[in-house]
């Protein structure tokens, strides 16, 4: 006797061309394949671009028709990333929640996976979150703060803190090669006064490079929304192609989450730029330093956290956190099944 196929419809911040949105995609797909007995669709902004890539099938996610069609044939909706915040956007946390409303009005099992939460400033949002994730069948989170903060909203269902999705995939082993030079990832994205701190970090480098041999080689997550920096540039951003520059690193500057991540499953030493909550909270985990955005120190603290990690060699102690993701895969298949 056969075994059901139980149809699952992704949702997320997916085909927009954001490395770390397409890295949780990645590992969705391949544990959820893993596990068999999926039939997998995928929201998305690009889904030519998402179907040929992850050979999924793939819907514009803007299409109300085609979603509100999706979203009755599926058995299952489940949303990762960081959906549910409005900082940068106060319209997108309105179409994650009509998602999940919509799912639940049709009889959906809903699913929210390593989600990343906040902030959510808004009262009405606040409200809105607490009274549809009150419904949702199982939730997920990649960090403490986001526990935190939905305890907070008044979310009474059970929640499980686990890890970022991107911990549930298989990287190879790439054998880290000897170089010249002193090779440090920046990664950065658009924050308050860019400008003035790009300029401080080109400086650092202008520094660092007449007493030592350092090369700054700045990485673009997210084409659209990154900027153009000056100096030698990675303007890719597939998977493919920037994973294995990341892994040849000796050091990562980040301002965006997930290098972070990439850099603690390489054990590349790093440090982040505090822009955002999520960078602080992934820091404070690691125990590693967060830059503010200081004018007054900014350029005195990268300097020295650069020269602190040239002759250090880290490693990070992610098992655990690998483990929780992984089980939480299973998680999926129990509630479901």
């Amino acid at each position: 006797m056969s075994k059901v196929i139980k149809k699952i419809l992704i949702f997320g911040y997916f085909g927009f061309g954001n490395l770390g949105d397409e890295l949780i995609l990645l590992s969705l797909i391949k544990n959820l394949e893993q596990m068999g007995n999926f039939s997998i669709s995928v929201l998305s902004a690009n889904p030519l671009k998402t179907s040929e890539e992850f050979k999924v099938k793939a819907i514009k996610r803007n299409n109300v028709f085609s979603v509100i069609k999706e979203i009755f044939n599926n058995d299952i909706l489940l949303g990762a990333g960081g959906l549910l915040q409005d900082k940068t956007s106060k319209k997108s946390i309105l179409y994650y929640l009509g998602l999940i409303f919509l799912g639940k009005l049709f009889g959906k099992k809903v699913i929210l996976f390593s989600q990343g939460i906040g902030p959510i400033n808004f009262f009405l949002n606040r409200w809105l979150v607490k009274k549809v994730l009150n419904k949702v069948d199982l939730i997920t989170l990649r960090d403490r703060g986001s526990f935190s903060e939905l305890k907070k909203i008044g979310v009474g269902i059970k929640l499980i803190v686990t890890g970022d999705a991107v911990y549930g995939l298989n990287f190879p082993k790439y054998k880290r090669r000897l170089h010249s030079h002193f090779r440090v990832g920046i990664v950065l994205r658009q924050f308050k006064s860019y400008k003035f701190f790009v300029k401080e970090i080109q400086e650092v480098y202008s520094e660092l490079v007449k007493f030592r041999r350092v090369e700054f080689i700045f990485f673009s997550f997210h084409l659209s929304k990154d900027g153009v920096f000056e100096g030698r540039t990675i303007v890719k951003s597939d998977i493919k192609e920037l994973i294995p520059k990341i892994a040849s690193l000796d050091m990562i500057v980040g301002a965006r989450y997930h290098s972070l991540v990439l850099a603690s499953i390489f054990n590349i030493p790093f440090i982040g730029i505090n822009c955002d909550e999520k960078i602080r909270n992934f820091c404070d985990f690691f125990k590693v330093e967060c830059l503010n955005l200081r004018k007054n120190d900014f350029k005195k603290r990268l300097k020295s956290s650069i020269i602190k990690y040239m002759n250090k060699k880290v490693r990070y102690d992610i098992t655990e956190v690998k483990r929780k993701v992984k089980e939480s895969f299973k998680l999926i298949k129990g509630e479901v099944m």
